[in-house]
């Protein structure tokens, strides 16, 4: 865990303004179970300053925008900067997979978004890293001509470039909430 007793998960922008926007997603009821522990301080949220860009370029109303900057304010959620050991996780990342992947990925690339996303959870050490992320598409209206698509994220759930992590919706029932195992670990045999 991230250096608590709590769990801890990573949000990616699209959870954010999946939960600010009140968009259908699947398993809405998680996302709200999700914000709730959050709410009651029962679940560390991490989450880098590149949200801020993201999410506070969607159209928001007054109300919406101050309903995630409260809430980006408590305790238990931490925004983390995008510094030097974060830029040079992302890098690695990004080139882990350009090397050691292209069987698996062919073309697609991981977006810088998502890497320093993923850096960011990695050197945090949280146990779940939220995304809705649909495969196929993905920023296919936003790519621009000629450049690569990106790997869908849910494909690395499991293990990213070498370290355990998993890449998932919110859904509070999958944490092992008042547990030092990582989701995807094995109990200790008794």
């Amino acid at each position: 865990m991230s250096g608590n007793d709590l769990p801890s998960v990573y949000w990616d922008s699209c959870v954010f303004l999946s939960w600010i926007m009140e968009e259908d997603v699947p398993n809405r009821s998680g996302l709200n179970s999700m914000v709730d522990l959050i709410d009651r301080g029962e679940v560390e949220l991490y989450v880098s300053t590149l949200v801020r860009v993201e999410v506070l370029t969607a159209d928001l109303d007054a109300e919406t925008r101050w309903k995630y900057e409260g809430f980006l304010r408590r305790p238990n959620v931490h925004s983390v900067d995008v510094n030097i050991p974060v830029a040079d996780q992302a890098r690695s990342l990004r080139e882990y997979y350009r090397a050691n992947e292209p069987e698996l990925f062919g073309k697609l690339q991981l977006g810088t978004a998502d890497s320093i996303h993923l850096a960011t959870a990695l050197l945090y050490d949280v146990q779940e890293f939220h995304t809705y992320e649909k495969r196929g598409k993905r920023r296919d209206k936003d790519s621009i001509e000629g450049s690569p698509k990106t790997i869908p994220l849910s494909r690395l759930s499991g293990e990213v470039a070498g370290y355990a992590l998993r890449i998932c919706p919110p859904a509070p029932q999958q944490l092992m909430i008042g547990s030092d195992r990582r989701p995807n670990e094995p109990e200790e045999p008794s």
